[in-house]
């Protein structure tokens, strides 16, 4: 499940304009944080959307004050004593505070994690997957280095 992409760019096999049938692999670029720097991220047969952006904390208390009351956002939501999210005004993405050891970096949904990974394996996984609440997340670096995480979500209906 641990590859490694090494290139500075999408592969040249990697189907740009999505007509290689033999490769199912899309890349796109997309902007991330100021937008100074371009992370490549794949794309296999569905949506790669970014949800949240993980901002690791030491006291939870304290971020959430400063979250609430110095920025002024709402709470999206909480789980537990060790995360809380609060949405960023007029976006759908949500900065997610916790206080568990991964590094801070963007969280992006996938329809199905292990047919994400499986069908990616240039992609360098740091995490192996592990369960969260309706689903799990796994851990990687872009070729820079740059920690990124991807998550399904399947809720019990």
């Amino acid at each position: 499940m641990t590859g490694r992409y090494t290139g500075s760019g999408p592969p040249a096999d990697a189907g740009l304009d999505g007509a290689d049938p033999h490769r199912p692999t899309r890349w796109r670029s997309t902007r991330v944080g100021s937008g100074a720097t371009q992370t490549l991220i794949p794309t296999t047969g569905g949506a790669v959307k970014l949800r949240f952006l993980h901002n690791p904390v030491t006291d939870l208390a304290e971020a959430d004050a400063f979250y609430r009351d110095v920025l002024g956002w709402e709470e999206a939501w909480r789980e537990g004593d060790d995360t809380v999210a609060f949405q960023i005004p007029d976006s759908d993405i949500q900065v997610m505070l916790s206080v568990d050891p991964d590094p801070a970096g963007p969280m992006y949904e996938v329809d199905d994690l292990e047919r994400y990974l499986a069908e990616t394996p240039e992609l360098t996984v740091t995490t192996p997957p592990r369960p969260i609440p309706d689903g799990a997340v796994a851990g990687l670096v872009d070729p820079a280095g740059n920690a990124w995480f991807v998550f399904d979500q399947h809720p019990e209906e």
